[in-house]
C-alpha cells in the first residue's frame, strides 16, 4: 500500500517538515492532535493557474475552509481568530489564527489525499503569503474547563519557545483554557516552540491588552484573538469525532 505523501513542498507559503511528517505513520500516536495555524495573507490572491481575480488573500482562504473535509476524516474546524494584537514577537505581521482537532496524526493525512481537498487547496495557495502549522497535543490528567469558556471575548495565546517563559495570564483574572505540548512544526520555518498556553479573557482584560506595547521575541508569539469560530474548550471534553460517512 501507497504512503500518502507529506505536505508538498511547492505551495509557497511555508516549509513542510517533511521528517517529521514521515515518522506520522510509523508512530501511530493514538491521541488527538490540535494542529495550530499562524497565518499571514497575501494582500491580493494569487492562483497557481494565473486566473484573475479581485479576491484578497483572506477571502481566498475563506473559500478554502475544508470542513467538509474535515469532518470525513473524523477531524473538525474548531478555532478561527482574527489577531487583535501582537503581544510578544518578531514584529511579522500575522492577520489570523486557527485550529483544526485531528483524532490522529493520520487522518491530516487522509484528509490531503481527498481530491475535493486537493480541489480546495489552491484557494489556500492563493491566499496565504507564510503559515506556520505546530503539531500540538493536550497535557494527560488535564481537567477540561467548562464549555462556557468558548463564550468569553477574547482568547489569549502564548506559543513560546521555552516553557519556562513568563505567563502573560498571570495576575490578569483570565480563565485556563489548556496548556498543549507542542510536538514539532508540520509547516513553517526552522523555529521550533515548546508549549501552546490559551486564556479566555474579559472585555475589559482585552481592552487592557490590547493597549500594551510588543515585547520582542524571536523565539516565542503571543496574541490577543478575537474569535468569530470558537469551539476550543467544547473540543477538549469530547472523543475524537466520527468520521462522515
Amino acid at each position: 500500500m501507497t504512503e500518502p505523501a507529506p505536505p508538498r513542498p511547492n505551495h509557497g507559503y511555508g516549509t513542510p517538515n517533511t521528517d517529521y511528517v514521515r515518522t506520522w505513520r510509523e508512530r501511530a500516536d493514538p491521541r488527538p492532535m490540535w494542529a495550530l495555524n499562524l497565518m499571514r495573507y497575501r494582500p491580493k490572491a494569487q492562483y497557481p493557474d494565473g486566473r484573475a481575480t479581485d479576491l484578497t488573500g483572506w477571502e481566498a482562504d475563506d473559500l478554502y475552509a475544508p470542513y467538509e473535509e474535515l469532518a470525513a476524516v473524523g477531524a473538525a474546524g474548531i478555532l478561527r481568530a482574527p489577531v487583535v494584537h501582537q503581544l510578544v514577537g518578531d514584529g511579522a505581521r500575522w492577520d489570523r489564527v486557527a485550529i483544526a482537532r485531528y483524532p490522529t496524526q493520520g487522518a491530516m493525512l487522509d484528509m490531503q489525499m481527498l481530491p475535493a481537498f486537493q480541489e480546495r487547496h489552491q484557494h489556500k495557495i492563493a491566499g496565504m503569503e507564510f503559515t506556520i502549522v505546530v503539531a500540538t497535543f493536550r497535557r494527560d490528567g488535564a481537567a477540561p474547563p467548562p464549555a462556557a469558556a468558548d463564550e468569553t471575548p477574547f482568547l489569549l495565546l502564548q506559543l513560546v519557545g521555552d516553557k519556562s517563559a513568563p505567563d502573560l495570564a498571570a495576575g490578569l483574572g483570565a480563565q485556563h483554557i489548556a496548556t498543549f505540548d507542542a510536538d514539532n512544526v508540520i509547516i513553517g520555518d526552522e523555529r521550533r516552540y515548546a508549549e501552546a498556553r490559551w486564556h479566555a479573557v474579559s472585555e475589559a482584560v482585552g481592552e487592557e491588552l490590547r493597549r500594551r506595547p510588543r515585547i520582542d521575541s524571536l523565539s516565542s508569539y503571543a496574541f490577543l484573538l478575537k474569535p468569530d469560530r470558537n469551539a476550543l474548550a467544547a473540543s477538549l471534553q469530547h472523543e475524537p469525532f466520527p468520521r462522515r460517512k
